[in-house]
């Protein structure tokens, strides 16, 4: 984006599509003119083209990142099974674990899925301890 004869790249920062829009600005209004006053100065001729030449893939790869944004949010059927496939695995190992450490609730609860996602939950939401009460203790060093 072009300010009182200067480009000013912070506008971009922190924004892709504000990079993507100064990336199409650039190649727009990048004159012959301009460009070879800039390589006069100094700039590298083959950034200036690398520039010009990456834009519109990235101006694609966005267009198709918002797409797929907006299509992706569902699981498909075939990830969905796949879940499912692993959860009974786990809810399996559990509980033949809880079967093994019956006489030891310490090492029971390491198999409690409830339990542990109680924990994983606390522990998503910035207490990295949990719910104390609902949490297993961590497993032996």
């Amino acid at each position: 984006m072009r300010r009182n004869g200067t480009m000013h790249f912070s506008l971009a920062s922190g924004s892709q599509e504000a990079l993507v829009s100064l990336l199409n600005q650039f190649k727009e209004n990048m004159t012959a003119e301009l460009e070879t006053e800039l390589t006069t100065k100094g700039m590298n001729p083959s950034l200036i083209t690398g520039i010009k030449a990456s834009t519109p893939g990235m101006s694609e790869a966005n267009s198709n990142q918002e797409a797929t944004k907006e299509t992706k949010k569902t699981l498909s059927a075939e990830s969905l099974n796949e879940l499912n496939g692993i959860y009974k695995k786990i809810i399996a190992i559990c509980k033949v674990g809880q079967k093994i450490f019956k006489n030891d609730k310490a090492k029971k609860d390491l198999f409690s899925f409830t339990k542990t996602l109680a924990a994983l939950r606390g522990a998503s939401k910035g207490n990295s301890s949990g719910d104390s009460s609902n949490a297993p203790p961590p497993p032996a060093k």
